[in-house]
Order: structure tokens, then C-alpha cells, then sequence
């Protein structure tokens, strides 16, 4: 569980995107649009996004502080210290604390999991099609 509760830290951002901190957030990208008196934040093509030690790499991303979502809705990597996770299509809405991802690859330390579908919600993360191992074989060990 304590994995499950990283993996969801990790990727949802909202320490570093809703609260306020002073740690500094830097969105590296070819496009960034962020209008005055606006609360969103859309960048595309090479966006890269550093908090702290999280690196995030993806095509697209968008964040709306007013309708409360975070999304990278093509490709995404994350990445921090000994943990990486890369996937498809993920958005998270900071109001439900709902939300999910396709397609990931995570490991964090010895820990691989893959899954076709992570869905977010207030209380639990739930993988569908999924493989979780601390070994190195392809397959895995365990089946979800």
C-alpha cells in the first residue's frame, strides 16, 4: 500500500499546482498560453515540468486551478529519484479526487507494475489488467 500511496502522490501534482508553497514550479515548453486574470495553464510540445526533485516530460499538458483538473492527455513521464512512471491520457480533478491514467509502466525502487487502466478516486488507486512484481521477470508475479 505504501507504493499505491507514492504512485498517487507522485502523479497527481497537487501539492506542487494547488496548494500554496513556496518551492518553485518551473513549465519548460515550445507553447505555454496563460492569460492575465486567468487560472489556467496550457503548454505543447516538449513540456517539461520541474518541482522539487519530480520531473514530468509529456506533449501536452493543461491545469485549470478554477475547474480543478490537471490532465496530460497524450504521453507522460514522471520522474523522481527511484521512482519512474510513464503512461497515456492522464487527468485528475483536484475538487472529486478523482481520476486516472492508460497505459503505465511504473517502478519505484524494486517494484514494477504495469496496468492498462489506473483508476483514481478519493479513498483507493484501482489497476485494471495488471501485472505487479519485485522480481525482474517479464510477466510478473502476481496478475490483477
Amino acid at each position: 500500500m505504501k507504493y499505491f500511496l507514492s504512485l498517487l502522490t507522485c502523479i497527481c501534482l497537487t501539492a506542487a499546482l494547488y496548494a500554496k508553497t513556496e518551492k518553485t514550479l518551473d513549465i519548460q515548453a515550445d507553447e505555454i498560453i496563460f492569460l492575465k486574470n486567468s487560472t489556467a495553464i496550457s503548454a505543447n510540445r516538449d513540456v517539461i515540468i520541474q518541482y522539487d526533485t519530480t520531473r514530468i516530460s509529456a506533449p501536452i499538458f493543461s491545469y485549470n486551478k478554477n475547474d480543478g483538473y490537471v490532465s496530460f492527455p497524450e504521453t507522460f513521464s514522471i520522474h523522481q529519484k527511484e521512482t519512474a512512471i510513464n503512461g497515456t491520457q492522464f487527468f485528475y480533478d483536484l475538487k472529486t479526487y478523482k481520476g486516472g491514467a492508460e497505459n503505465l509502466d511504473v517502478k519505484i525502487k524494486n517494484t514494477l507494475i504495469k496496468a492498462e487502466n489506473l483508476s483514481i478516486s478519493p479513498n483507493k488507486l484501482t489497476f485494471s489488467n495488471a501485472i505487479f512484481t519485485t522480481c525482474n521477470h517479464p510477466h510478473g508475479k502476481t496478475h490483477v
